[in-house]
């Protein structure tokens, strides 16, 4: 998963080139997301090469996506990592492939004692392969009402802690708390749904 960087920064030059689309600003997105972008080809397309020619492709993309969709409805870091894997995910649709990841777990099962008392893990169906999975589960995320999926994304994707969530978008403690209980309880129905 991507890590943290200076907010700031990132916000500055991804504002910067959103707005300008200034060769400069698209350089040090390109060397600071790089390897990142990289590491997310390799976990899902499993191929170095190809991870490697993904990897362009997205930044070439991004050259026209960043303007297009700029402000983000959530952060760039979110927004970039679901572009990476949505792509990915089209490669190995396209190919057939199936491919094997533990991101679901990653992401529902960080630290299930921190948002839903008395629950167990929220798992999916063993039948599905990986890719289906992440693929059920993003549209189940999508889903949810706004302020769930902000603070879902948040803390699994984008690894907040409920405090940092609350002064990133002034929500109160108690609002972020049940934001994720009710959101995981609305994805464990959803996906059982799907499933």
């Amino acid at each position: 998963m991507f890590q943290k960087l200076n907010k700031n920064d990132d916000e500055h030059l991804i504002e910067e080139y959103a707005q300008l689309q200034t060769h400069s600003a698209f350089i040090k997105i390109y060397e600071k997301y790089y390897h990142r972008v990289l590491g997310v080809c390799m976990k899902y397309l499993q191929d170095e090469p190809t991870s490697r020619d993904m990897t362009n492709e997205v930044f070439i993309d991004l050259m026209e996506s960043i303007p297009k969709y700029y402000p983000f409805k959530t952060s760039f870091i979110v927004w970039l990592y679901t572009v990476v894997k949505n792509k990915c995910f089209k490669k190995i649709k396209k190919e057939n492939r199936i491919v094997f990841s533990d991101d679901v777990n990653d992401i529902i099962e960080k630290n299930p004692e921190n948002f839903v008392e008395n629950e167990g893990p929220l798992t999916l169906n063993n039948e599905n392969s990986e890719e289906q999975q992440l693929i059920l589960l993003n549209e189940a995320i999508e889903q949810l009402k706004q302020n769930q999926q902000i603070c879902i994304k948040a803390f699994y994707l984008e690894e907040m802690t409920y405090s940092e969530i609350q002064e990133k978008y002034e929500f109160t403690f108690k609002e972020v708390k049940n934001y994720i209980q009710n959101g995981r309880r609305k994805l464990k129905i959803l996906l059982n749904n799907k499933l």
